[in-house]
């Protein structure tokens, strides 16, 4: 009889700081995705009674912003100054693969056209919601580059580096 060891699942700090990331962009595309959608829908509110489709709002900004990350990632946790001009062109790069992904899921056909367009005028309206979207996608970028640095240092040990 087999007998598996037991596995205790212990992620890395740079693995944990993965995890924050994606978590954070996507809990900020819900907000994303909800503010988008009561600006097309000329609503101002924004407490009131939740419906089903306004959950599939949320969930669609959440998988949205995750894929728009997902993709953008290797513009992310590059060192210097030539990583920090990867980490601006991936700002409009995730947003819009977020829209995208994000407007496709909720509305699909005429979402992939408008959810790009949608983003785009309320950053216009709201620059300070572009802020901090900005902002969290500069974090996230922080946080694949403790990875990056994390993943590096593995092979330094061996020498497989030290050679270059």
């Amino acid at each position: 009889m087999f007998r598996l060891k037991n596995y205790q699942f212990s992620p890395t700090p740079g693995e944990k700081g993965l995890a924050i990331a994606y978590g954070v962009v996507a809990l900020f595309g819900t907000v994303l995705a909800f503010v988008v959608v009561n600006r097309l829908g000329g609503s101002t509110d924004i407490i009131r009674p939740m419906r089903s489709y306004d959950v599939w709002i949320l969930f669609s900004g959440a998988v949205g912003a995750f894929g728009g990350l997902y993709i953008g990632c290797v513009w992310l946790g590059h060192p210097g100054a030539a990583g920090w001009g990867k980490a601006l062109v991936a700002i409009p790069v995730i947003s819009f693969v977020a829209s995208l992904i994000a407007g496709t899921l909720a509305l699909p056909g005429h979402g992939t056209m408008f959810g790009p367009l949608g983003l785009l005028t309320t950053f216009v309206a709201n620059p300070l919601l572009a802020f901090f979207w900005s902002a969290t996608i500069i974090v996230a970028h922080f946080r694949f580059l403790l990875w990056r640095k994390e993943r590096d240092s593995i092979f330094v040990g061996d020498g497989v580096l030290q050679a270059q």
